[in-house]
């Protein structure tokens, strides 16, 4: 892999790019994004290009020794840490920097990836901060994150922050059909559900993960009036963007359900997406057009509150209650809602 086969990440490119021209390297440097956005193979392709033995023009020659050992995941001055768990203990963090300590074997840098930043114990967060701030010679260490405000904030005042953006739908559709070999439809169809991210795109076309049933039962918990409470989980992992995206497939929804109501099954190639026909068709026997359209109307004002960075726990929580209430009371003026 080279820079050019990095999709997206234009400007953390860029600024890599005449780094490694210079050889002016940091000793740290904190990559920050949304999840699954392509952070963790970012922070390889740096390593390895940091590890080359013959660089050119800020590229990886791709044929040294060093190169073909980081083909293999093989290479000797590559520590990676990146535990499958939610946390990442004091005990992991030790065996890391114990490991940065020894001696480099074939390249310049010996460099140290750490995946997930923010899931460090109070203790491991510590022992990370001796090896930050004073890291053994040669050494650069890249930390990536999803939650930036979890990281600490001696970790932070310490390290080069590059921030990751998601990619755009044209991106993630791209590498769809160059790397996976989709065709055009089916790739613009995943890089829409996608939210940028590469990842979930090879979620969803894996059948992993499906953005439009989790609006249906998203929808479905509306409907059954649960707790305002019990809506946290749907969102408290989503970023800005992803929440945004989620909504307004919610509301795509609910015009289908509206244009079910208005012609039946009659022009089925008008609905948003096919996927939820039969589920916007039955709601639009049963719900009240004035409540559908109501709902829209809500979703259209969080939306706009959320694009103000109004906080987003205190704007959701305020849409649910006032979604309740219009359901509430279209279920004190008709038999349905």
């Amino acid at each position: 892999m080279s820079w050019s086969e990095i999709y997206g990440h234009h400007w953390p490119k860029d600024f890599f790019q005449k780094v490694l021209r210079t050889r002016r390297v940091a000793h740290a440097y904190l990559f920050s994004g949304p999840p699954r956005v392509g952070k963790r193979t970012f922070a390889l392709e740096l390593a390895k290009t940091l590890c080359c033995l013959t660089p050119h023009d800020g590229e990886s020659c791709g044929q040294c020794k060093s190169c073909r050992l980081f083909a293999t995941q093989s290479h000797p001055d590559l520590v990676m840490l990146s535990p499958s768990s939610d946390t990442i203990k004091i005990d992991q963090v030790r065996e890391f920097t114990r490991n940065l300590n020894l001696k480099k074997s074939i390249s310049e840098f010996k460099v140290g990836i750490l995946v997930g930043v923010e899931r460090l114990t109070e203790e491991a967060s510590n022992c990370l901060l001796k090896t930050v701030e004073e890291p053994p010679s040669g050494t650069v260490l890249i930390l990536t994150t999803s939650r930036l405000y979890s990281v600490s904030s001696t970790i932070l005042s310490r390290v080069q922050l590059l921030e990751s953006v998601p990619l755009s739908g044209e991106e993630v559709k791209r590498y769809l059909v160059e790397k996976e070999h989709l065709k055009e439809e089916e790739a613009q169809h995943i890089a829409f559900l996608a939210t940028g991210s590469i990842g979930r795109a090879l979620e969803i076309w894996r059948g992993k993960e499906n953005p439009l049933r989790k609006v249906l039962d998203f929808w479905k918990s509306l409907k059954e009036k649960r707790c305002i409470t019990s809506f946290g989980p749907w969102f408290e992992t989503m970023e800005l963007h992803e929440m945004v995206h989620f909504l307004s497939l919610l509301e795509s929804y609910l015009r289908d359900v509206l244009l079910g109501m208005a012609m039946g099954r009659k022009n089925e190639e008008l609905f948003f997406q096919r996927e939820w026909l039969e589920d916007a068709l039955e709601d639009a026997k049963i719900l009240n057009p004035a409540l559908v359209t109501r709902v829209i109307r809500l979703i259209e004002e969080l939306v706009e509150d959320l694009s103000l960075y109004v906080q987003s726990d205190v704007a959701l929580i305020d849409f649910l209650g006032k979604v309740r209430g219009e359901m509430n009371h279209a279920m004190g003026s008709r038999n349905t809602i």
